[in-house]
């Protein structure tokens, strides 16, 4: 039998299986990305390359293998790309508030890159979802 194991700290990523019927195991593989610089590469690049090492580490927290199952491990991240910026997770509210005032008025990218490994097999298959989402004016004390 195979089981998904997602690697995510994410309440959401968690929520949106839960709420598929998607039964999953679950641990933070606890990969801070705010550390990492994407270097040369595009955005669609970087956020699989963050999915994929998400996954990876993934694959050392599995529990104990049995003989008559096993794993495929999910990692996914997602970022937002506004006029050639990377915009990733606000460091606290006032980053936060800065994002959203940034995003206000116009339209941006928002990239969901996945990575789905098979350790038993070493298959993996990744891809990257891209959404334009155009966002309204939001005066100032709304944000």
């Amino acid at each position: 039998m195979t089981r998904l194991f997602l690697a995510s700290s994410s309440p959401r990523r968690r929520l949106l299986l839960q709420q598929a019927g998607i039964p999953f195991e679950h641990a933070d593989p606890a990969i801070d990305d705010s550390v990492l610089r994407p270097g040369e590469v595009t955005p669609q690049q970087w956020v699989v390359s963050l999915a994929f090492l998400k996954a990876s580490a993934g694959i050392e927290l599995l529990p104990a293998p049995e003989p008559d199952h096993h794993y495929l491990v999910l990692g996914a991240d997602t970022l937002v790309v506004k006029d050639g910026q990377l915009i990733g997770q606000p460091r606290d509210a006032d980053h936060a508030h800065e994002i959203v005032s940034g995003l206000s008025g116009g339209r941006h990218q928002v990239l969901t890159g996945v990575a789905v490994l098979d350790p038993r097999r070493g298959d993996r298959h990744m891809f990257v979802d891209c959404a334009t989402v155009s966002v309204g004016e939001i005066p100032g004390r709304e944000v």
